[in-house]
């Protein structure tokens, strides 16, 4: 199975991703486009997603609300909310979005950092694909708030159960 690497910037504000895939870029696009896919990856193991809103297009957001479900995490009965704004999308290729996290109302909460990311997807062949998300935090203090949240280790669960819907 590929993993996921992930390069903290000198600067420590941005966190490169990359992950690469046995599957087509059109999937790993349709994963991010589809919101039926989308509830079916968009959280770590352990944890349930429900799409709120899914307007995948410029000026769109992408509204859930993460469970975790599995009685032998901490996390258990816990919910994570969030919103991403779509500002920049070239379909197929590229797309970038603001990332915050909100309540269950979805009303912004001010005491966790937003992101801004651009997610690229790359065809490297006909079934091989390259994902690589570039998300950048304010400062470095947020960015270490994340980190400390655990964003790697959710994120490389997130993205193992992307490659087992994409390659189903």
């Amino acid at each position: 199975m590929n993993k996921a690497t992930f390069t903290l910037s000198d600067d420590k504000k941005t966190l490169t991703m990359e992950r690469r895939f046995d599957a087509p870029a059109d999937r790993l696009w349709d994963a991010y486009a589809d919101p039926n896919l989308l509830a079916q990856w968009f959280s770590p193991r352990g944890w349930t997603t429900e799409v709120r809103a899914h307007r995948f297009e410029e000026g769109g957001e992408f509204s859930y609300i993460m469970r975790c479900v599995d009685e032998s995490q901490d996390w258990f009965g816990q919910t994570s909310s969030g919103m991403m704004r779509f500002s920049s999308i070239t379909p197929k290729t590229r797309f970038e979005y603001t990332d915050v996290f909100t309540d269950g109302q979805g009303v912004v909460n001010e005491s966790l950092p937003a992101s801004h990311s651009v997610v690229h997807i790359v065809a490297q062949s006909p079934t091989t694909s390259l994902l690589r998300v570039e998300t950048s935090y304010a400062t470095p203090e947020a960015m270490a708030q994340v980190l400390e949240m655990g964003m790697e280790s959710g994120y490389a669960e997130t993205l193992d159960k992307l490659d087992e819907v994409i390659t189903a």
